[in-house]
Order: structure tokens, then sequence, then C-alpha cells
């Protein structure tokens, strides 16, 4: 098993929040493609940007259990939807443990 594990914030840079038909979408792709999820809410965090610039966030954490690497391709696809679809230049992500910014950079 692989676990896999991507932080999407609930809101974009400029704090308008996400719809539930986008979590809905989200959450029916991971179930379509690779079965299930979990899911945790209200996970605090902080980043800031090239320029200095702090912000606050609160995520959504989805951990996905891949039954082997050949799908990591599919989990790969729907994170860079994610990415698209909820307005950010880039996600956190893990993969067995290993931490990885998943962006346009």
């Amino acid at each position: 098993m692989i676990k896999t594990v991507v932080l999407i914030p609930v809101s974009d840079n400029d704090g308008n929040l996400f719809s539930n038909k986008d979590w809905q979408e989200l959450e029916a792709r991971f179930i379509a493609v690779l079965g299930g999820y979990s899911r945790h809410v209200d996970v605090p965090g902080a980043w800031r940007d090239d320029e200095g610039r702090l912000y606050d966030d609160v995520s959504r954490q989805y951990v996905v259990y891949l039954a082997s690497f050949r799908q990591l391709p599919a989990w790969l696809g729907i994170v860079d939807w994610a990415r698209e679809h909820f307005r950010q230049e880039a996600i956190a992500t893990e993969i067995n443990g290993y931490p990885e910014i998943f962006g346009s950079g």
C-alpha cells in the first residue's frame, strides 16, 4: 500500500471559500478513479510567498491509499486537476511519508 496525502486550502488567496460542489467533484474523482479517501477538515497552517507575504490557511487534508505504484499517475492527475480547479499555485502533498510541494514551479 502507498499512503498519499494532499492538503487543499478551503479558500483561494483572496479569501473566497470554495463551494460544496467543488469539494463534491474532488471527492467523486477520488472515489471513481482510486476507490475512496479519508478527509480531515479544518487543518490550520501558514506559508510565505516569494515576496514575503504571509498567508494563513485552513485546509482539507485528503488521505488516499493506493494498492500499488501503478495508481500513482492517476492520483497525480487528480492532484494536478485540484491545483488548477482550486486556483492554487502549489499544494502540499506526501507520498509514503515523502513530502513534496506540487505546483507550477
